[in-house]
Formats: C-alpha cells, structure tokens, sequence
C-alpha cells in the first residue's frame, strides 16, 4: 500500500525542478522520528533516502531511489553532485531506450500498413504514438485524436475507451473483467459503425 500513501510524494516538486532530492530536504525531524513510513523503514535498517529522477518524456517520470543505513549522515554536497552525474547518464539511457522503442512501433506500424490494417498504437499511459494510414481515413467527425488520446464525439464511448486501454494496461490485464473483453463499437452517422479493437502486444515492446 506505500504506493498509495508514499511520503515521498511529497519531494516530487523538488525532484522535477532539480533533479536530485534527499529526503532531508523536505522531511521534519519529527517525521523522521514519528511517520509510519519511515517507521516502517527503521524496522529493515534504512532510514534516509534519496531521488534520482530520469525520463525520455516530462509525463514519463522514473525514479532511482538510493537507500541509506539507520546510522548515516544525509548526503553531502559532494555526494549530491556525484548523483547529478549519474542522472545525466540515466538521461540519456532514458534516450537510447525511447528512440529503440520508437524504431520497433515503427516498424510495427510499417507492417499493419503492408497488411491493409487500420492500426493505432498507444503507450502504457493511454496516449497515441502511431497511426496507419488506414487508420487516417477512419478518422474524422465521429472519431478523433485530440491531446494525443482516442476519443469519441459521444462521450459514453469514449468512456468506454478509456476504461478498455486502462483494463489493457494495468497489472491484472491477463485476467480482465468480462465487461472489458470483447470489441467496442463507434457510432457514426450515415455510415456503419467502427469496430475497435484493444489489445496488448506482446514480445519486446510490452510497454504499446
């Protein structure tokens, strides 16, 4: 349940403005001493952390937590500035990773398109990384791309979208609830209706 009630939460303004954040640096004493979650730590030998944050894109965040010993003094400046260099080394890991994952969906996308398949692809936060030309001509009045996201001029199915991509993304998609199985219908008018289909790929790109 730490990820829900995480205390670290609340360093995340610092660690998106530099980089780099002990938990010192906004943790009182007295939340050291008397928070559950730093209790929590005390029981496994750790107490002070610190965040190293990386990404390829702003609303990808990861983050590198380092740990230290109950008996630790909090990091030092010098410490701080070793733990910048290493950020800048997870950037551009962060980098080399979204460019190899951007050539596998292209190639991906490449593939549907020599097949005649309308396919769009999405990452794992539900937005829209790639569109066949198939797709393109599907798009229009009843269905549409807007702030990178899949979207319905009804707004009971794009609703249905949504929570379709999120059963497809989230850790219990190997067993779905029955509501979410099955292919989500698009009404157009003077024309027939899409028939959507949402599904996880598999092999070395889990993550579209």
């Amino acid at each position: 349940g730490w990820h829900i009630h995480d205390w670290r939460q609340h360093g995340l303004p610092l660690l998106k403005r530099y980089g780099v954040v002990s938990d010192h640096q906004y943790t009182s004493r007295d939340a050291f001493e008397r928070h559950d979650y730093y209790k929590f730590h005390a029981k496994h030998g750790i107490r002070n952390g610190c965040m190293i944050g990386w990404n390829s894109r702003p609303e990808d965040l990861l983050i590198l937590t380092l740990h230290q010993r109950l008996d630790a003094s909090p990091p030092s400046s010098e410490e701080i500035a070793v733990f910048m260099q290493m950020q800048d080394r997870l950037m551009v890991s962060a980098k080399i990773m979204s460019h190899l994952s951007e050539s596998r969906t292209s190639a991906m996308s490449e593939a549907f398109e020599m097949s005649g398949l309308a396919a769009i692809l999405f990452d794992r936060f539900g937005y829209v990384t790639q569109v066949t030309r198939d797709a393109e001509y599907l798009l229009g009045r009843d269905l549409i791309i807007s702030g990178r996201e899949l979207k319905s001029k009804r707004h009971d199915e794009t609703l249905r979208i949504r929570k379709r991509m999120h059963a497809v993304i989230n850790e219990k998609w190997l067993g779905p609830d029955p509501e979410t199985i099955g292919p989500i219908f698009v009404q157009r008018d003077g024309a027939r209706p899409l028939c959507i289909r949402i599904q996880r790929l598999g092999g070395n790109v889990p993550d579209f």
